[in-house]
């Protein structure tokens, strides 16, 4: 059979295409843009023009940026929208304003609003709405309930997190809900997420209840009293899905909860839940002793389909917690809460039960649902299904269990047929018991390796192992995974370039920030091998991003016992925190993050203010409000990033000058301090601060701000001679350049002298000159090295590792009126530093003006008087990706120059050009009579 031509696809299928892949990216925003989806249409020119011209694919408008939303609504037409809308949707006022005038201009279309933390605005709040405007999800949104969107024509109503002023559950915010939902009879879904924290309700309000004739699901979450309240005054049809999770605190909590749920689900007929015989098949899965979730069903549901998670098909869906610190009443212990509560609801009518995931304490709930204190809760079971129950930690337990199923029998409640479902310790023995009990019992054995490919359904199967640090020495640790006896060829890859592979894949998308940081994982699903591979090597696991608490449960639960790489920035809701600091912040882990990222926060008393451990070693701080008697700086601190805009504690006042220096003094085994941005205001403390902090380890160094400021943190720091020193700062005059030259002069020497001249600062032996890097003017960097560096090393990417990186940029006046030069000003900065001795200098990158005239000044000054050069023992000089298209009479100017040096007898041996546009041969001619050799590549 031929293949059909990609671009003879029917149009109904591209659409289909197009609408899937962009249906997969929203669902997956998490970890995507939005928008990605777009790049299916680049294909080809064909299926660009079908897109734009199908205004549906354009109608779930996300708004970022004012450009993306008007051709948004420009290719959807008429069609009708969907908006979302967050916070932090573009970066000024005017970009913001222009945003909401175009939705106001097109209010008439949208279908769907999603609003989410936002402050209340007036464009959505106080606005008309048409019967067109259907659905509503507000997310920590600080709505009101007089807000014009809760109209009649509404059918879907989301109301998530816990930050509203009007859901609490004062008399009139309480009468106010209701008459909001009053006035939406049409209502289909209502969901009500985090509604309160506190069980105080008004006794005394008369509002008869909210009529909801056509609801179809809703789903509260909250307190069991409130949402009792809350029920008792809604009137929905009986078929209505019912989802709810709630706390319940006292077994009258409980009672209240059961009858309002009997009345509506009978159809308001009775509020005893024996009486209430509607559902045929209930699933229980049991979390823990006191968490345990109910999904009860109408219809008969076989086990194949109700174990696939969320479907449309369950009637009702209760997850409890039990908070109080006492027990059911009438109960001994605190495991069987949840028989204790069950006996309340009303599923006892039930005959397919399904009982899921308890172990321990949690599996004496399941014997007490089957029989306790003569009587069952189920008097006929047709389907008992027991899955994934652990019986190792209490093996007596089943001795209860057949017990149970004994007492059954003996009772003529005898269960028809049993299934065990990869249920841990159960023995042959066991079922050998169980079956004389029962009709009929299956065994389904857990399989070996699981295709699941999730992040939070699969688990090590193994102990954890010794902390391993590199891939080779954590081979041995990983077992062989069973595979199939057919293999394809991607199944022989050595277990060690599978695992190299993972972490260079990851590694990409952590240092990408376009990427999201888990994006990686996609890898990992090419089959069941190398799922399992992945999931069963922690060291892939230790780079953590808190994205949501169940994703980082999961990956701390990877990761163990590595120490792990924490970080948490401002992409992290801000409802979502607390859980992921309590978290991260357990004893457990804190005792393995050896490296804490932060970015973009506000300061976090709970981070800051930690006990923080031996572990902890490398700290980076991006735009985060730290202070320095936070405890993070502790002695065992041997990185240190402080990054981003300014700092409050990063000030030049006495105090926190001061107390930055003693937070270095708590950290000497510092091995890397980068303090970028600090400041750049001049005042410095006139008083003594304290004596020189010793940083005997330091290897690398980097400082941003005025010059000034630099110059006094380096002479307060002391450390050795062979530290990399990396600085950009901001030069206004040339006293400032003065002092920091001297500062650059004595730790270059270790410390034996400030004076360029002295034999002891002279320990470069190689530079590289960057004049005017664009855009900027008026710039100039110095990257020098110990040793002589040849050009293959200089010009590599990472531009040769220096032992000495300057950044210099000129911000005093430039002005005609004051004189400035620049090119004077660039030899007087060069004088200042210790490099006047070299004898192997680049000049890379420089390009128009400074090609003619700042390139030779640092040759020959021609305004210099007794030092008319920077570099009077220069010997070979390199010209590295300087243009010259632009600047004909440059090559011109430093023959100029170099013709001037040889005059005052101080002539330059060598000159090399490699890769510079624009140089001629008769410009190759010109420097060959003013030096000895002229190496060129013709490149360029």
């Amino acid at each position: 059979m031929s293949a059909v031509n990609i671009g003879w696809l029917p149009e109904e299928l591209l659409l289909q295409i197009f609408s899937d892949v962009a249906a997969i990216y929203s669902a997956d925003s998490l970890f995507w843009s939005p928008y990605k989806w777009i790049s299916v249409t680049h294909v080809c020119r064909l299926w660009r023009r079908f897109a734009l011209g199908c205004p549906t694919l354009w109608t779930d408008i996300t708004i970022l940026r004012v450009e993306c939303v008007a051709a948004m609504l420009a290719r959807s037409r008429s069609a009708l929208l969907s908006i979302s809308i967050a916070e932090g949707f573009e970066h000024t006022k005017e970009r913001r304003s222009r945003v909401l005038k175009l939705i106001r201009a097109n209010k008439h279309r949208i279908r769907e609003l999603d609003l989410q933390e936002l402050p209340r605005l007036k464009t959505f709040s106080d606005s008309e709405w048409g019967l067109q405007l259907e659905r509503v999800h507000l997310f920590a949104y600080d709505f009101t309930w007089q807000d014009r969107f809760f109209h009649p024509g509404l059918k879907y109503l989301s109301i998530s997190a816990d930050e509203f002023r009007e859901t609490s559950s004062a008399i009139a915010d309480l009468h106010e809900m209701l008459e909001a939902l009053r006035r939406m009879p049409n209502l289909e879904t209502f969901i009500m997420d985090r509604p309160a924290n506190f069980n105080t309700f008004p006794g005394f309000v008369q509002d008869a209840p909210v009529t909801l004739s056509k609801m179809q699901e809703i789903t509260m979450v909250g307190t069991g009293e409130r949402t009792a309240y809350i029920l008792g005054k809604l009137s929905i049809p009986a078929t209505t899905r019912i989802n709810l999770r709630v706390g319940l605190g006292s077994p009258e909590e409980v009672g209240m909860l059961s009858n309002r749920l009997a009345f509506r689900l009978s159809g308001e007929t009775s509020m005893l839940a024996s009486e209430v015989q509607v559902f045929r098949t209930v699933q229980i899965t049991i979390h823990s002793t006191t968490d345990f979730t109910v999904r009860g069903y109408r219809r008969y549901q076989p086990r194949e389909l109700i174990h696939i998670g969320n479907n449309t098909d369950v009637d009702l869906s209760l997850s409890v917690t039990w908070f109080s610190d006492g027990e059911p009443r009438g109960h001994g212990r605190q495991s069987r809460s949840t028989q204790s509560i069950c006996t309340f609801l009303p599923i006892s009518g039930a005959r397919h039960i399904y009982i899921v995931g308890a172990g321990g304490d949690a599996v004496w709930t399941v014997c007490d649902l089957l029989y306790s204190c003569g009587r069952s809760f189920w008097p006929s079971i047709t389907t008992l299904v027991l899955q994934s129950l652990d019986f190792l930690a209490l093996p007596w337990v089943t001795q209860e269990l057949i017990a149970a199923l004994t007492l059954r029998r003996s009772h003529d409640m005898t269960v028809e047929k049993l299934v065990l479902s990869q249920c841990k310790g159960i023995s042959n023995e066991d079922v050998t018991a169980i079956s004389a009990v029962v009709g009929s019992i299956e065994v389904e054995y857990a399989p070996e390796v699981s295709s699941t490919v999730s992040l939070g359904d699969l688990s090590s199967d193994t102990a954890p192992q010794e902390p391993t640090q590199t891939v080779a020495d954590s081979i041995p640790q990983v077992k062989d995974a069973p595979v199939p006896q057919e293999r394809v060829s991607i199944s022989f890859l050595p277990k060690e370039t599978l695992l190299q592979i993972f972490e260079d894949f990851m590694m990409v998308h952590l240092q990408d920030c376009s990427k999201s940081p888990y994006g990686w994982i996609s890898v990992t699903h090419i089959c069941r091998a190398w799922r399992w591979y992945a999931v069963h090597y922690a060291p892939l696991w230790t780079q953590i991003v808190a994205v949501s608490p169940d994703c980082l449960k999961e990956v701390l639960k990877r990761s163990r016992p590595m120490p792990i790489s924490f970080t948490l920035d401002n992409h992290l809701k801000r409802e979502l925190r607390p859980a992921c600091l309590k978290l991260i912040l357990s004893a457990s882990q804190m005792r393995r993050i050896q490296h804490l990222k932060l970015h973009s926060l506000d300061r976090l008393k709970l981070l800051s203010e930690a006990d923080w451990g031996f572990r902890l070693e490398r700290l980076v701080f991006d735009s985060y409000d730290f202070s320095w008697r936070d405890r993070f700086f502790h002695r065992n601190i041997r990185h240190l990033n402080i990054t981003g805009p300014l700092h409050r504690e990063l000030s030049t006042t006495s105090t926190s000058l001061q107390e930055m220096f003693d937070a270095l003094r708590r950290m000497p085994l510092l091995e890397e301090l980068l303090l970028e941005s600090p400041l750049t205001s001049k005042n410095f403390p006139g008083r003594d601060i304290g004596p020189v902090v010793d940083l005997l380890k330091l290897r690398t160094f980097k400082l941003s701000g005025s010059g000034e400021r630099c110059a006094y943190i380096m002479d307060q720091l002391s450390f050795p001679p062979t530290v990399t020193i990396l600085l950009i700062c901001d030069i206004s005059t040339n006293d400032e350049m003065k002092q920091l030259g001297e500062a650059v002069t004595w730790k270059l020497s270790g410390e034996m002298t400030k004076d360029k001249t002295d034999a002891d600062a002279r320990v470069l032996q190689a530079l590289a000159i960057w004049v005017e890097p664009p855009p900027k003017q008026n710039t100039i960097q110095f990257r020098g090295w110990r040793e002589y560096q040849p050009p293959e090393v200089v010009l590599r990417p990472r531009l040769g590792d220096p032992d000495l990186f300057i950044a210099l940029d000129w911000v005093g006046d430039i002005s005609p009126s004051s004189g400035f030069i620049w090119q004077a000003t660039a030899f007087n900065i060069t004088r200042s530093l210790p490099v006047s001795h070299l004898r192997d200098v680049y000049l890379v990158h420089a390009s128009s003006f400074s090609i003619s005239e700042v390139v030779p000044f640092l040759l020959y000054n021609i305004f210099g008087g007794a030092e008319n050069e920077s570099f009077p023992r220069l010997d070979t000089l390199m010209l590295y990706n300087v243009d010259f298209a632009n600047q004909p009479m440059g090559a011109y100017d430093i023959v100029t120059a170099l013709s001037l040096r040889m005059k005052r007898k101080m002539p330059v041996r060598r000159v090399v050009v490699t890769k510079c546009p624009g140089m001629r041969q008769a410009d190759i001619q010109g420097l060959s009579t003013v030096v000895e050799t002229v190496e060129w590549d013709r490149e360029g």
